[in-house]
């Protein structure tokens, strides 16, 4: 079995090496090319990248293993979470940051409140969750790799960032999205292939659950206060439709309607597989194996019991793909905070294409080799990574991106003070562990919000000429 697994894994990673190589020949020719993909993406291509960058290792590893240890009632609400994010994303965000036609969330916030304050202040705090984010997407592919090769996770985690590195570096977003459009459609098809064979193996839901509480009856009540499950889905939806990394994926759409119909694909799959297959196989080890002592190897119990050995490659590159993806898109949201928003914005405007794209692999492989350096150290499941860092963005840009797109009054000390007050709040209460388990993003949401519209209002409105050319821009239909 495991010979014919590691051919079938092995083959999926060669190809997204190769989509990478192929990226390559388009990725030199500018900046737009390497960071937006020339602005050509259409709406299923883009639909399946957004709907793989947001699903990531959380949907194969960290859901099931949350599940696991937690119960349903919390994946139910990372599951709300998801819905609402795209929600915000669609009515409020993907039509307005198409029409913006840049690249990155630092350049809109920087050209909507023209401080050169918040490009530098955004980038770094871009790079830090985004570093900080990687680790679980990687902690979870050389789970599932040092699983099936027979190697220790150390070294599976070592492959898998090889894998990433080499052709995010080598091919920009070109490669990111085609491969994350592929890796979207390998992740799709397996999982929910695995939790219908987990429905018909226990003969129906009912009877799967019922094996599962019988084995722990706090599968199926609530295991957290109520603040925790809040934190889940207001950081979940909110840090998710603010990220930039999905800004980066509606702003490489072919038109702004296009990047709202991208948002439907991207909804409808990921919640799909949010509710559907992640939850299920979350019950499913609890009812195939009982007291696990690594929730997040809930899902490979699961594969031992149930899963016929053919379809075993198809899963693990499934895995792969799902956590390459995430990490993909979020190194290069990364790396275009660092190479377009300081270097080529602020440091050197004169820098040629070619100069950006080198300067683009080597900061690509900085952050890989710090992200794989805090994952070979790491204790935390992928849950609680994922969900970390998706509160933190949320915490930090959700109310200065939005307030900015649909409130003129919004000014640069505002959001300075919503970004800082919101992820200072975040990292203090979470250090302090003043409030329950993922319950410090609800108080840091409130702070953000509220810092970011006092200080607007305390403040000298912003130049008119500025708030007029932003917002016309924003807002005005093709």
């Amino acid at each position: 079995m495991m010979t014919t697994v590691g051919i079938i894994s092995t083959a999926f990673i060669i190809l997204y090496v190769i989509i990478g190589i192929w990226s390559a020949r388009t990725a030199r020719k500018s900046i737009d090319e390497y960071l937006a993909a020339g602005r050509r993406i259409g709406m299923l291509v883009g639909g399946f990248a957004l709907y793989a960058a947001f699903c990531s290792a959380m949907v194969y590893v960290g859901l099931p293993g949350m599940t696991y240890s937690l119960g349903l009632n919390a994946t139910w609400q990372i599951t709300l979470g998801a819905a609402l994010g795209f929600g915000l994303l669609y009515f409020l965000l993907a039509e307005p940051v198409r029409r913006f036609a840049q690249f990155t969330l630092v350049d809109y916030l920087a050209a909507r409140y023209n401080h050169l304050a918040i490009r530098i202040l955004v980038a770094l705090f871009i790079c830090g969750i985004f570093t900080f984010a990687i680790v679980p997407q990687i902690i979870g592919a050389g789970l599932m790799i040092g699983n099936t090769f027979g190697v220790s996770l150390r070294t599976g985690e070592i492959i898998f960032a090889v894998v990433l590195l080499l052709y995010v570096s080598i091919g920009g977003m070109r490669a990111v999205t085609f491969s994350d459009a592929f890796q979207g459609i390998i992740m799709f098809i397996p999982l929910m292939v695995v939790g219908l064979l987990a429905i018909a193996y226990f003969g129906g839901i009912t009877p799967m659950i019922a094996q599962a509480a019988q084995n722990n009856p706090k599968i199926v009540e609530p295991t957290l206060p109520l603040v925790s499950y809040l934190g889940l889905v207001f950081g979940i939806a909110l840090g998710q439709s603010s990220a930039a990394h999905i800004i980066m994926r509606i702003s490489s759409a072919a038109s702004p309607p296009v990047a709202r119909t991208t948002v439907v694909v991207g909804v409808v799959l990921a919640v799909l597989m949010y509710f559907l297959a992640s939850n299920i196989l979350g019950i499913a080890a609890w009812a195939v194996s009982p007291g696990l002592s690594k929730p997040d190897n809930a899902l490979w119990a699961v594969m031992e019991k149930i899963i016929p050995q053919w379809l075993f490659g198809w899963i693990i590159a499934g895995l792969v793909a799902a956590a390459i993806s995430t990490a993909s898109a979020m190194l290069m949201g990364s790396v275009a905070s660092l190479v377009s928003d300081i270097y080529y914005r602020v440091l050197n405007p004169n820098a040629s294409p070619g100069e950006l794209y080198w300067r683009g692999i080597v900061i690509t492989w900085a952050l890989g080799v710090a992200a794989v350096l805090v994952s070979l150290f790491a204790s935390q499941q992928v849950s609680w990574f994922v969900a970390i860092q998706s509160q933190a963005l949320g915490a930090t840009f959700f109310f200065p991106l939005v307030l900015g797109i649909w409130w003129k009054r919004t000014t640069t000390a505002g959001a300075i003070s919503g970004m800082v007050g919101g992820l200072g709040s975040f990292i203090l209460f979470t250090a302090l562990k003043i409030l329950p388990l993922y319950g410090p993003v609800v108080p840091a949401i409130i702070i953000s919000l509220c810092l970011t519209v006092l200080i607007s209002l305390l403040t000298q409105p912003p130049p008119v000429e500025v708030v007029e050319a932003c917002c016309t821009k924003l807002h005005q239909r093709e």
